[in-house]
């Protein structure tokens, strides 16, 4: 059940091992150094070391960075493949990785830009800080409310903090050891590009089969209710104002006048043969979280009544 998870940790011990014995080739092969992803250095490959995006986040630049966080990548891990299996977890980390790898990239090109220097342009860069980021939104939209521990053991009340809030815990950390000490946290654009690629691909691209619908629409799922509360109202007026832009350019979607014959709401029958209404929006308005509790709500005491469930997430439809 766990071996995706376990096989992520063996790729991390074993990057870490080579870059311990061989830092020049490790680095070299797998670190991201922008002048290798536009340019191959050696003329036996002749393609551009592209898949530097993605292995760079496998490996530290610090032996004691990586034992904290390496174990920590596992557990959020195994709780994820528990929870959404193997294969959704690939996708979510390979999209996440690969557009945060991106996100790094840019840095240091606009780094080189403004400094002018070269070694910036050669300078290998990685770190596991985008991966923990980009679990940590995994966890945060799976168990929201659940209590941040430390190997069992509760934080203490003054510090206590929800699963929710560690995704910008590690992205404000991140940050902060950036300035205090720049090569060791050299990743931390990783990390920043990580919580928003991470949202972004739970919001419209991955899969809930129990609500039977594409993406996780609801309004507990902005993207500003990761950030902390000073930056989450500007975050959101800022969202707003794009979307109504892209309305209006009718990218995304139409703007019907005389659309108001259309309902609004669907019926839902569930176990015992009451009905109960589920607002069903068209667009990003769709409550999939919701729908999503009512499908576990409605297994859950049909388990306990020892019948079948007569609640079908098919039968949702979408109007």
């Amino acid at each position: 059940m766990a071996g995706f998870s376990r096989l992520l940790v063996l790729i991390v011990v074993v990057l870490e091992a080579f870059d311990y014995s061989s830092p020049d080739t490790a680095r070299w092969l797998f670190a991201l150094v922008p002048q290798h992803v536009f340019h191959s250095p050696t003329h036996r490959c002749p393609m551009p070391f592209i898949w530097n995006i993605v292995t760079c986040h496998f490996f530290d630049s610090s032996i004691l960075k990586s034992a904290l966080l390496v174990p920590v990548c596992f557990l959020f891990a195994l709780r994820l493949e528990e929870l959404w299996g193997a294969f959704t977890l690939a996708q979510y980390l390979g999209f996440s990785l690969s557009l945060s790898g991106c996100c790094g990239l840019l840095c240091r090109i606009a780094l080189f830009a403004a400094t002018a220097n070269a070694k910036d342009f050669f300078t290998p860069v990685r770190g596991t800080a985008g991966l923990l980021t980009a679990l940590a939104v995994g966890m945060a939209h799976a168990f929201p409310l659940t209590d941040v521990e430390i190997f069992g053991v509760k934080l203490p009340r003054a510090i206590k903090f929800r699963l929710k809030s560690m995704p910008m815990t590690v992205v404000l950390s991140a940050i902060c050891g950036g300035v205090v000490s720049p090569a060791a946290f050299a990743d931390a654009p990783f990390a920043v590009g990580a919580i928003f690629f991470a949202w972004l691909h739970i919001r419209y691209m991955m899969a809930f089969p129990a609500a039977g619908v594409l993406g996780d629409h609801s309004r507990d799922w902005q993207f500003n209710q990761l950030l902390p509360w000073i930056c989450a109202w500007p975050v959101k007026v800022l969202g707003k104002l794009l979307k109504f832009v892209v309305s209006m350019c009718g990218s995304c979607f139409e703007i019907r006048e005389g659309a108001a014959a259309a309902p609004l709401y669907s019926s839902l029958s569930v176990s015992g043969g009451a009905r109960k209404e589920v607002r069903v929006v068209k667009g990003f308005a769709y409550d999939a979280r919701r729908t999503k509790a009512l499908a576990y709500l409605d297994q859950n005491i049909a388990d306990l009544s020892g019948k079948s469930s007569a609640w079908e997430p098919s039968a949702l439809e979408m109007v």
